[in-house]
């Protein structure tokens, strides 16, 4: 796992949605990230923004989150995330794919530990230039990867899953 990196201007965008802070902190002290995920075929990366600019790479990680703001069924304002997964550069580019348009606060962190359950699973140990998450996400498809996210998730209990929303 690489350091989470976000907008240069975390704090101060005028277009910031949220402060991001938190969530980095969180994913980035995260005892499974840190010290359980530590066997993944290859580096990953995550990318968490303030906004939807794209200012933190949004579409060149590995996982990537930015907040969004809707209406409730009750009329009020509430703040979810929007979740990317398979960015990286290279000799093979790929943009990362919308995989949940979607993700509630409380499973943010969740979701993108099994993402990396996910990776680690099935990623390629054998083919270093396969080796990578964005080409999980390349041959799953943003459906197919978004069904494994749900089938680790189910696994594990996590209350919730069905507030998770598809693009």
């Amino acid at each position: 796992n690489r350091n989470i990196i976000t907008c240069p201007l975390q704090g101060v965008c005028p277009h910031e949605v949220k402060n991001v802070r938190p969530m980095i902190d969180a994913i980035a002290d995260d005892p499974e990230r840190r010290d359980a995920q530590r066997n993944l075929p290859r580096k990953h990366k995550m990318s968490i923004n303030g906004c939807g600019r794209a200012c933190g790479q949004t579409l060149m990680n590995c996982q990537s989150l930015h907040p969004v703001r809707r209406t409730a069924a009750d009329g009020t304002l509430e703040t979810g995330w929007c979740y990317y997964a398979g960015g990286g550069l290279g000799a093979r580019p790929y943009m990362a794919k919308v995989i949940f348009s979607w993700v509630p606060e409380e499973l943010v962190l969740p979701v993108t530990r099994a993402a990396m359950e996910v990776y680690r699973r099935l990623g390629n140990r054998r083919v270093r230039a396969y080796a990578r998450l964005k080409i999980v996400v390349d041959e799953l498809g943003a459906g197919g990867f978004a069904d494994e996210i749900i089938k680790v998730l189910e696994e594990r209990g996590v209350p919730g899953i069905e507030e998770l929303e598809r693009p």
